[in-house]
């Protein structure tokens, strides 16, 4: 998989604890519906930014907007 490539896109996210949790859209591995809400696993590295893409053990993911508070 290109550097650029990921296998979903993760809106509303959040981050705590070494996991993104956030609504899912365009599951290229059609796991989940547009809009479910996902905990991915573990992730080491530090918290993501917008337009980031994130790698966890099965997948990558583009982080859209963050949530508010």
């Amino acid at each position: 998989m290109a550097d650029s490539e990921y296998t979903a896109t993760l809106e509303r996210w959040s981050f705590a604890h070494g996991y993104y949790f956030g609504a899912i859209y365009g599951d290229k591995k059609e796991r989940f519906a547009d809009g479910s809400v996902v905990r991915t696993s573990l992730n080491k590295s530090k918290p993501g930014k917008e337009g980031d893409i994130i790698t966890t053990s099965n997948s990558r993911y583009l982080l859209g907007k963050p949530a508010t508070t």
